[in-house]
């Protein structure tokens, strides 16, 4: 019973839903050939976007799709909020990427002109 009181507790809590569609929008045009995660740090969320290519690093962006860290393990700066985002998921990955991962588009991104 007490299981069962802590599930129905659990699945009342919300997490903010993100803000405007537009906002992966304003950076989706740069990474039509990338992947875009919606990732949380500290109870706030965060998009993360990169090329899906070998040795490309990741671009953090805070809510407003303002650029807020860069990740480049390869080449370049890694901010130490690339190596503290959880609870990722990916809402946006590219048709045909050359690691053969499944095309993801929550929220219809591909079909902004």
């Amino acid at each position: 019973m007490l299981a069962l009181l802590m599930l129905f507790a659990l699945s009342q809590c919300k997490r903010d839903e993100p803000i405007a569609l537009t906002t992966p929008g304003k950076f989706y045009h740069k990474y039509t050939r990338g992947q875009i995660s919606e990732c949380w740090m500290v109870g706030t969320m965060y998009y993360v976007a990169g090329d899906l290519a070998y040795d490309s690093g990741a671009t953090i962006y805070d809510r407003s799709g303002n650029s807020v860290a860069s990740c480049n393990y390869a080449w370049g700066r890694v901010y130490a909020m690339c190596n503290r985002m959880d609870s990722c998921r990916v809402i946006y990955r590219s048709e045909g990427n050359m690691h053969n991962l499944p095309f993801v588009d929550i929220y219809g991104l591909s079909k902004i002109k």
